[in-house]
């Protein structure tokens, strides 16, 4: 019977953790499968826009500048990560979804590798937010002068504010 007894309550505690995590963290929201890559930092899993976390990659349209010309750094931004992934499976986890409600996520690849954290280390993106999770990623491209850093640019939240359609 108090074997019983313990099991019961065991199980209330683990369910009362589970819907304590869910209010207070939110829901954790998992999608697989092959990736259509819309921009540097944005991909579609079956039929789901998703933002990849923590990363702030150059808009499709931004232009930087390298050995003193234009170069479409947001284009190059989004066919990297396109070669990168081909149709391979990623795996994305997320918990919030952003304003223009996307899914925020991070992703990885089949053999592991976290594609935010790449994207970053490559130079094709920086890291935001206040925490800027992936620094040292960002700091090992800018020495190497890896994508983005192989030139100038603006940071990509400062470019879209400069270049915002009117309303």
């Amino acid at each position: 019977m108090r074997a019983i007894l313990l099991l019961v309550a065991s199980g209330l505690v683990l369910l009362a953790l589970t819907a304590i995590n869910e209010w207070v963290i939110g829901p954790i929201f998992e999608i697989a499968g092959p990736a259509k890559i819309l921009d540097g930092d944005t991909l579609l899993i079956a039929g789901e826009k998703l933002r990849l976390t923590g990363i702030d990659a150059p808009e499709g349209d931004q232009i930087c500048k390298r050995d003193g010309r234009d170069w479409p750094c947001g284009r190059d931004a989004t066919r990297t990560l396109r070669r990168y992934l081909g149709n391979e499976t990623v795996h994305c986890r997320s918990r919030a979804r952003d304003n223009f409600g996307r899914s925020v996520v991070t992703c990885t690849k089949k053999d592991g590798t976290d594609i935010n954290a790449w994207m970053v280390k490559e130079g094709w993106a920086v890291t935001d937010g206040f925490t800027a999770p992936y620094a040292s990623e960002q700091s090992e491209a800018k020495a190497g002068k890896r994508g983005i850093w192989s030139g100038t640019f603006d940071n990509p939240a400062d470019w879209r504010r400069l270049h915002a359609q009117p309303k």
